[in-house]
């Protein structure tokens, strides 16, 4: 019993089991009531040897239908985006066949082999959970702050910053204070010291002035002079 691909508009890709296959029929297996648009979009589009099978897939499906309808599929070469030279996009389900070389005979097509086939015609994809004994080995050695940052003069610790606030709130602030107030009250000795001393230099005038020489009046004459 034959095995087709069915992938529906949302690109979830299941096999479906055929016992008596007609290409007519295959519309059906896409689950449209009719075959109005649908057709073979391209023959013996992928030809390819894989774990020891012979592979040649052709693909079924319609490219014309309703916004909103598009597959949302993304297929290999020669069916990508933009590189296709099919009239692109595709609507509704697409449906994947795998023909003998003789291209009459169908052959077996399931979702784990379509999977592998994918992925070979992609050139492979990179498995990124293989990277996490490479990305410790680079950590290791490296000078990290309390976030997982490295050192490097870029990126300030937040537990060095906070003592660097720290400190100058408590010490810096206190000194800067304390040097205001040394400084006023410096003023004000000097600024006291002033007024004490011309206080004192007032007073040594009074004191050295005579009174005496003004019991005398002065004369008409000399008032005048």
């Amino acid at each position: 019993m034959p095995c087709i691909v069915m992938i529906d508009k949302t690109g979830k890709v299941k096999d479906i089991n055929w016992k008596d296959f007609q290409e007519e029929d295959i519309y059906k297996k896409a689950g449209l009531k009719s075959d109005k648009d649908f057709k073979c979009i391209r023959k013996d589009c992928w030809q390819l040897s894989l774990n020891e099978k012979s592979y040649n897939i052709s693909v079924y499906g319609k490219t014309r239908g309703r916004a909103g309808q598009e597959n949302q599929y993304d297929l290999p070469p020669p069916l990508d985006i933009p590189s296709s030279t099919v009239k692109l996009p595709f609507f509704s389900s697409l449906v994947l066949v795998n023909y003998h070389i003789d291209g009459v005979t169908v052959q077996s097509l399931t979702k784990e082999e379509w999977n592998a086939i994918y992925e070979t015609l992609f050139g492979g994809f990179e498995d990124l959970s293989d990277n996490s004994d490479e990305s410790e080995e680079d950590i290791e050695g490296l000078d990290l702050d309390v976030n997982g940052y490295e050192k490097d003069g870029f990126v300030v610790d937040s537990a060095d910053e906070d003592v660097l606030v720290e400190d100058y709130s408590e010490e810096e602030d206190e000194a800067l204070i304390s040097k205001k107030k040394k400084k006023k009250e410096s003023s004000k000795k000097k600024t006291k010291a002033k007024t004490k001393a011309k206080t004192k230099e007032e007073d040594i005038v009074v004191e050295n002035f005579d009174y005496d020489d003004c019991d005398s009046e002065l004369g008409e004459e000399e008032y005048m002079t």
